[in-house]
């Protein structure tokens, strides 16, 4: 398969202290509209206290055009024109005494970001039962069905041997009374399955405290293919770079491609699958923008390894998003937490 991937830019080269400043503000903004304890309002409304999901710092584009220099990203759940609403609740007026003069801003739409629980084309099927387990199926806890369980993606092996399977805490977090531990593929949104591993670990990202991670580790009880489908097994680790060229196979949008839009993303994800809504912050996160303005992931990928497309060196695990842009968690910050090498292919 060719494809056109969108051109390389090389990232106009700032003064280190004032990337720390454009940094720094970014980090008064979010601890200022980002709180990691506020309730969450299902409603489309320009006050930036619901409207602002999360910030970042990127290049500024004018008309769709990299200018080269560095901005705060303001990424919003809809974006209003200024004759839409009144001054007060112009983000310019609403962050004036919050970021420093000069510092620049773009506005992005990215509608509202959550985990993403819950083709098909030449694409191996992620979700058939009569296949070995592998990096890009569907997964669940529990198998007792007495509560909504649910859905996402095996992301990658860790061990040499490997020896466990990696996914999103989200998604292997058991919901029933009885605590069950066993891991089952397919998912429980795709029928009955089978259990392939037992949770060992939980690093779970929590409400009312910012989060690096959102991670599960489970015990192999069969054996597993390490190399993800379609794509094949990670040739290593590496680090995300701005407009870097990356794909993922996961559980529901199967084969994506992308490109790194944001190295410094923080903000909101909601997660309806528990009552009352939770919501969730992230810090120190990835943002990825489909190729073409297709979306890059879709509900039930939680989960899926993030790799450059160039190479395949493992860049970072999805936990979320919108049709507009999805959250990668660094692979670094995985690894560093869960003190386990991921296997290569």
């Amino acid at each position: 398969m060719i494809v056109d991937l969108p051109p390389s830019r090389v990232w106009t080269l700032e003064p280190e202290d004032q990337f720390e400043e454009i940094r720094a503000a970014k980090r008064r903004v979010s601890s200022a509209f980002l709180p990691v304890e506020s309730e969450f309002v299902d409603v489309e409304t320009p006050d930036a206290r619901h409207n602002l999901v999360a910030v970042g710092v990127g290049d500024k584009l004018t008309r769709g055009k990299s200018t080269g220099i560095l901005c705060i990203r303001l990424y919003v759940r809809k974006k209003y024109r200024l004759d839409e609403i009144h001054s007060k609740l112009w983000l310019a007026n609403v962050l004036r005494d919050v970021l420093p003069h000069g510092v620049l801003t773009d506005v992005v739409e990215v509608g509202l970001l959550q985990h993403t629980l819950r083709s098909d084309d030449d694409f191996p099927d992620p979700t058939s039962a009569s296949q070995r387990a592998r990096p890009g199926c569907s997964v669940s806890p529990c198998g007792c069905g007495e509560t909504d369980v649910p859905t996402g993606t095996i992301g990658a092996l860790l061990g040499e041997p490997a020896y466990l399977l990696m996914t999103c805490a989200h998604v292997l977090r058991s919901r029933c009374r009885e605590g069950h531990a066993e891991v089952y593929f397919p998912g429980a949104a795709d029928g009955s399955g089978r259990v392939i591993a037992s949770t060992e670990r939980l690093f779970e990202a929590e409400v009312g405290r910012e989060n690096e991670l959102d991670i599960a580790l489970a015990e192999l009880r069969e054996t597993v293919d390490p190399d993800v489908m379609f794509i094949g097994g990670p040739r290593g680790v590496g680090s995300a770079a701005s407009r870097m060229a990356v794909h993922k196979f996961g559980r529901s949008s199967r084969y994506t491609l992308g490109y790194v839009d944001d190295l410094d993303f923080e903000g909101i994800l909601v997660d309806r699958s528990w009552s009352p809504v939770r919501r969730i912050k992230y810090i120190g996160q990835i943002s990825v923008v489909g190729y073409r303005g297709e979306a890059f992931s879709a509900s039930g990928d939680s989960g899926a390894l993030v790799s450059e497309a160039a190479t395949n060196l493992a860049v970072g695990v999805l936990v979320g998003g919108s049709p507009e842009t999805s959250v990668v968690t660094p692979i670094e910050t995985v690894l560093k937490h869960v003190g386990v090498p991921l296997a290569t292919g």
